[in-house]
């Protein structure tokens, strides 16, 4: 999948910092700088590696794409 595939797809995609990983929160920032909480699924909540994956993240001060309503990418990298 190419970039130029997903163009109608990039308006729906924000640009976030994970700034506070404390569960069931996650707290990110995004690139205007208005914090947003973070939106988990049942099954998302209750997995550790993810957790310990997102406190990894925000250690490393990266930058991960969410959706408009606050839920994480299922194909971020390709985004």
């Amino acid at each position: 999948m190419l970039i130029d595939d997903q163009k109608n797809k990039l308006s729906d995609v924000i640009t976030t910092q994970i700034m506070r990983v404390i569960f069931p929160f996650i707290i990110a920032r995004s690139v205007t700088g208005q914090l947003l909480t973070v939106k988990l699924s049942r099954k998302e909540r209750w997995n550790p590696i993810l957790w310990r994956t997102l406190q990894s993240i925000c250690e490393a001060k990266l930058w991960i794409p969410i959706t408009n309503n606050h839920r994480l990418l299922q194909n971020d990298w390709l985004i």
